[in-house]
């Protein structure tokens, strides 16, 4: 489905190389749901908001972030939309943050799968990177340092950082060239 005014986003772009035809529809969409709610308990526990209750499901993939988040200086942006008009995309990013120890900023996104996806580096170190690299409003008050995946746990132990600053300059390179083909193919 294309974003707001037609843009695509970062997760569109990359659907040709997301496979999921080896897993079952309804454990797919068992999965997303899940996830979106531990997405909405993260956000807000970030935020600093109330969170009355955490459904039974979700409660070690909560702990698993909260074990994890002890690392969490300051907070800069929680499920923030950003928009390339250059290369016509948008996104919406999880976190930016700033990690105890750290000078520079870490983009973040939680995921809950145990096998690391192929497009995630695609994803975080590319077309998310650029998009806040480039398009912050305002801009970021420090660089950006470091970028990953946040792996919580189904059994509630420490969340897992994948990191993906190293990849940066190929997988932005990779994500443009995949962002461009896409809309050509889209606009013709």
């Amino acid at each position: 489905m294309p974003g707001h005014d037609g843009i695509s986003s970062v997760t569109e772009i990359l659907a040709p190389w997301a496979d999921f035809s080896h897993i079952d529809p309804a454990v797919l969409a068992h999965a997303a749901e899940r996830g979106t709610k531990l997405h909405d308990y993260v956000a807000a526990h970030l935020l600093g908001e109330w969170i009355p209750r955490v459904e039974a499901e979700v409660v070690p993939y909560f702990d698993s972030f909260k074990r994890w988040a002890d690392m969490v200086e300051d907070v800069v942006s929680v499920e923030r939309e950003y928009v390339c008009d250059c290369f016509g995309y948008l996104g919406h990013v999880d976190a930016v943050l700033r990690l105890k120890g750290d000078s520079g900023l870490t983009l973040i996104d939680w995921k809950s799968p145990i096998l690391e996806s192929k497009t995630w580096p695609l994803q975080i170190a590319g077309g998310y990177w650029h998009l806040v690299e480039k398009h912050s409003v305002p801009p970021l008050p420090v660089e950006l340092q470091r970028c990953g995946a946040i792996q919580c746990r189904k059994d509630g132990k420490v969340a897992r950082m994948r990191e993906y600053t190293g990849n940066v300059p190929n997988a932005t390179r990779a994500f443009l060239g995949a962002a461009s083909v896409h809309n050509y193919v889209k606009a013709a």
